[in-house]
């Protein structure tokens, strides 16, 4: 079981020192964060708020404190001084000589400051610089100040049920499971810091965040539940503290409540848990045969929770209760946020027996978006008046309903005699989850895989980088480039490039910038390189690994050019993408290989730090990892009639298609153009897809 990591209430632990008087203080002097000094004498008690705050008479000299003030200067006060010249020590000393209770020294430079005092005999804090001119101001225009220091120390309240910014989040991956299970505090958790060596320190204790400060609050409430409940199952404790938890948590702004995948079915409550009326048990056996690498189905496990990741065109759910009472108990069984049915409605549990409820999600009345939709299934007890009703129970369900997506091949070909016709033949599948309703679309524009050769190939990468350090590198730059070819004037939408940074950091850490090209054909090879030739590029951008329209998610590079601003209309021909990023040889970039892309190879050039360089081909693998995407012209004058024009499929089916092709009047020769698919594929509403007709005499 895992555990989300929330607030508690309690934050840091302050020391503080408080202004007082003249009312009204100002708001940023009515609690001012101090560090305590190291090396000298701690605060044990309080200093009350009646105490004199005065400011040092010099604490604009660069060396206030470094001499012995008068007599008397701060006869009972809180001392305010100022870093500088000498060390902190000797202005504690010559503050507490000159009567000080306590010594503040302010920064006299941005950032904080905790003061080293050895041997010296009041307690001594540091605070900001800002801080300090503030209290320099408000004293010289209330020479009566006063303030004080809270002991012990002031602790800081925070958003109670507000989960930790690094509170790990879900989905499980691909499967059909709900992680986190459960919220637990595990933000500024007292925790023992001392080691298992005598020190004199044994009773140190530090605030410590993390999910592994959650967990134990998870392990030690079942350890409770255990003890008082010693014949339940680990099954059933653990849905007892999910069915029973408080569903207040929010994401870390403190505002937003945080959906399942974030905190799973809530913060945990022992005091509900342990009189959970109704918990749910599972078989070892059963938990083997849901492995999903063996086939299994983890959402048909007896868990507190229902999550189905195809909901299409409805997904059940069963789930099996125990009676954990002596008498019998009547529950009411609804869903609350999503179409659903529940059987039974209104069920009445044996005592110690049990009771199957069937939940019924109907995935048509969701949009098939592939988005999460949210609900929960809610178990109300029915009690009479006199009685003592068992806690409200509440499972979490989380369903997606996958859209439907069309599949078109990469090439439909024939070849045919001038003044012959013909039919090229295709094919239409539905991949997605829900099914697709299409109809052939000849007219205006589509969306179209120019190339798409992805996650082949995750071996072999090729350099794409222009250095830094050159001097390390041993060269000024590095990169690849892989051809592409338009059949027609095209709308370039979306660039994708796999690979990955050799030194394992984020790509968006270690370069600065990222650049993309798309060059001319010139026999065979780009007509240039960013380096030495950029201006011979068809198009070329530039842009943060952070700027609008790109995404460095797993070190692949993804340019979505509109999100980008950028408008990029090439005509028929053949092209050279090349991708690279900024930074030093030690992080240099990648570029994977693919294996099926290409006219037998792609080419990669070194530069000298000379500026001196020529592409090579290299046919180590057919090509790199690239998809290129496009807005093309559907049709052409030779495409003809498609049969059947329509249709429908349910998903994973797919439906022969053929389209007529005349080459009547056509001398020899090849033409290249689209034939476009519309459809119900909320991603791609109008899939074009390559077809060639190759004309002989």
């Amino acid at each position: 079981s895992s555990t989300a990591a929330s607030q508690h209430g309690c934050g840091a632990f302050v020391v503080a020192l408080q202004g007082t008087a003249p009312q009204p203080v100002p708001p940023a002097l009515a609690a001012i964060e101090m560090n305590p000094g190291t090396g000298g004498v701690s605060q044990t008690a309080a200093i009350p708020g009646t105490t004199p705050l005065v400011v040092s008479p010099r604490i604009d000299a660069t060396d206030d404190g470094c001499v012995a003030y008068p007599a008397g200067t701060f006869a009972g006060a809180i001392a305010v001084v100022r870093r500088g010249s000498c060390a902190f020590s000797i202005k504690v000393d010559n503050a507490a000589a000159a009567g000080a209770i306590a010594v503040v020294i302010a920064n006299n430079a941005a950032g904080g400051i905790i003061p080293s005092v050895p041997a010296t005999t009041v307690p001594a804090f540091g605070i900001l610089q800002a801080d300090g001119d503030a209290l320099r101001n408000f004293v010289a225009a209330n020479p009566s100040a006063t303030a004080g220091i809270p002991y012990p120390a002031i602790i800081l309240a925070n958003r109670v049920d507000a989960l930790g910014a690094f509170s790990s989040r879900g989905p499980a991956g691909n499967f059909d499971l709900l992680k986190p299970d459960v919220t637990a505090p595990g933000v500024s958790i007292l925790a023992a810091v001392a080691g298992t060596t005598i020190s004199g320190f044994e009773n140190d204790v530090a605030l410590y965040n993390g999910t592994s400060m959650a967990s134990p609050h998870q392990a030690g409430s079942a350890g409770l539940i255990r003890q008082a409940r010693p014949t339940w199952t680990a099954p059933e404790i653990k849905s007892a503290l999910a069915m029973t938890a408080d569903r207040t948590v929010l994401l870390e702004d403190g505002v937003t409540p945080a959906n399942p995948h974030a905190a799973g079915s809530g913060r945990i409550r022992v005091d509900r848990a342990i009189n959970a009326g109704l918990v749910l048990n599972e078989t070892t056996a059963n938990y083997t045969a849901a492995n999903p690498a063996t086939g299994g189905d983890p959402s048909a496990l007896n868990q507190p929770n229902m999550i189905k990741r195809v909901c299409a065109p409805q997904c059940v759910f069963v789930r099996t209760f125990r009676n954990t009472q002596n008498t019998a108990q009547a529950y009411r069984t609804q869903v609350e946020g999503l179409p659903a049915t529940v059987t039974p409605a209104n069920v009445k549990v044996p005592a110690n027996g049990t009771v199957a409820v069937r939940v019924t999600v109907r995935g048509t009345d969701l949009p098939a978006n592939g988005q999460w939709n949210f609900g929960r299934l809610v178990l109300t007890p029915v009690v009479l008046q006199s009685q003592t009703a068992p806690p409200t129970l509440s499972l979490p369900i989380a369903v997606i309903v996958p859209p439907p997506v069309i599949q078109l091949p990469n090439l439909a070909a024939l070849s045919l005699q001038s003044g012959q016709t013909g039919t090229a033949s295709t094919t239409v599948a539905n991949i997605g989850g829900t099914p697709l309703a299409y109809q052939f679309d000849n007219t205006g524009t589509g969306r179209a895989s120019i190339v798409d050769a992805l996650g082949q190939n995750a071996s072999s990468g090729f350099r794409a980088t222009r250095y830094a350090d050159p001097a390390v590198a041993g060269s000024a730059a590095q990169f690849a480039a892989d051809d592409f070819r338009l059949g027609g004037p095209t709308r370039i939408l979306s660039l994708r490039t796999e690979g990955f940074v050799v030194s394992g950091s984020a790509l968006a850490t270690v370069s600065p910038s990222l650049t993309w090209s798309i060059y001319p054909d010139a026999a065979g090879l780009p007509a240039g390189n960013p380096l030495t030739s950029p201006g011979t590029a068809a198009w070329t951008y530039t842009a943060a690994a952070t700027a609008p329209g790109v995404d460095t998610t797993g070190a692949a590079i993804t340019l979505d050019l509109a999100a980008a601003g950028q408008n990029v209309n090439l005509p028929a021909g053949r092209y050279w993408l090349v991708v690279h990023t900024t930074s030093t040889f030690a992080n240099r970039w990648a570029w994977y290989a693919s294996n099926t892309l290409g006219d037998g190879g792609f080419v990669g050039i070194t530069i000298s730090t000379a500026g001196v360089g020529a592409w090579t081909a290299n046919t180590s693998f057919p090509g790199l990892a690239m998809r290129v995407t496009g807005e093309v012209q559907c049709g052409a004058p030779w495409i003809g009639a498609v049969t059947p024009p329509t249709g429908t499929l349910a998903p994973g089916a797919s439906r022969a298609t053929g389209i007529a092709v005349s080459a009547v009047g056509l001398p020899a020769g090849t033409r290249d153009a689209f034939y476009c698919v519309s459809s119900n594929d909320v991603a791609t509403p109008k899939r074009a897809a390559a077809i060639r007709l190759t004309v002989t005499p």
